[in-house]
């Protein structure tokens, strides 16, 4: 899930095509009503990305303290995946 808001999704696009955008500002104000149908199970196996990897750091803190038990924050963010597995994505 990438909780980047849609000015950075526009600039940079995850490569996967089973990630799901849900920027953090919309789940600020809609809380677990934003994730996907498929996350709000809290079995559901979830990764969280950002830019750099302190927004998703702070969502995946949330839903973990909620009961969800296989959510990970992807360390370093887009920025670091595109340093270290694919530059052909380009950074901002």
């Amino acid at each position: 899930m990438d909780v980047r808001e849609w000015d950075e999704i526009n600039r940079v696009k995850f490569p996967l095509s089973d990630v799901v955008v849900v920027p953090m500002s919309q789940v600020v104000s809609s809380g677990f009503d934003a994730f996907p149908g498929e996350r709000m199970n809290k079995d559901a196996k979830m990764v969280i990305i950002c830019h750099y990897g302190i927004r998703s750091a702070q969502i995946t803190y949330w839903p973990t303290m909620q009961g969800w038990k296989n959510v990970k924050s992807m360390r370093g963010g887009l920025e670091a995946y595109a340093h270290r597995i694919d530059p052909c994505i380009g950074t901002y």
